[in-house]
């Protein structure tokens, strides 16, 4: 989870991330569903042209053309996976719309369009953010466990710094950790 992390700070908050298989709102559902869609296939852009023009005062508009190399994870546990292509290339256009300057801006949109794959119809899109992004982000304090056991240990990690701040002179630290566990799954 670590290295879908680094990249967030440049993200606004309401940030809109439209490429064809999801259209998400917010920034921490675009982290999620990064994070998942690593298990589903890893992707390398590979770009050709780059094209920057300002659209307002204070706003850019970066188009980045190239190919997306999408990479499907094959596997013998799903036989029809291993009919899936070694790679599948990918013509695509990445749009990333920044608000402010381009050395200090937050992106507020990313918007992908592909050219020789048609792309989803917007409610499908749409039902893949919530089920890829959406929901998982909502149930996160309560599957955030299951990432230690493959050696991941971003959650435990970050909820050691959350229990060092909440709670700096701990005289009973699990009574105080169960507390912590009780309030992150049932306050949003």
């Amino acid at each position: 989870m670590s290295e879908h992390c680094a990249p967030m700070p440049i993200l606004a908050k309401n940030v809109v991330w439209d490429a064809p298989p999801f259209l998400l709102s917010r920034k921490g559902s675009v982290r999620v569903s990064a994070y998942l869609f690593k298990f589903i296939a890893k992707q390398r852009f590979v770009p050709s042209l780059v094209q920057v023009r300002r659209v307002g005062m204070n706003s850019h508009l970066v188009e980045v053309s190239g190919t997306l190399l999408v990479y499907p994870r094959r596997t013998i546990l799903l036989p029809a996976t291993l009919l899936l292509p070694e790679a599948i290339p990918v013509r695509s256009t990445i749009s990333i719309g920044v608000n402010g300057s381009l050395d200090t801006g937050m992106v507020e949109l990313v918007a992908v369009k592909w050219h020789n794959l048609p792309s989803l119809p917007n409610f499908m899109r749409a039902g893949n953010g919530l089920a890829f992004g959406t929901v998982p982000h909502l149930l996160e304090p309560l599957w955030s466990y299951l990432p230690e056991f493959i050696g991941d240990d971003f959650y435990r990690r970050k909820r050691e710094a959350t229990f060092q701040v909440r709670h700096p002179n701990s005289t009973v630290p699990a009574f105080d950790a169960a507390k912590d566990v009780v309030k992150d799954t049932t306050s949003g």
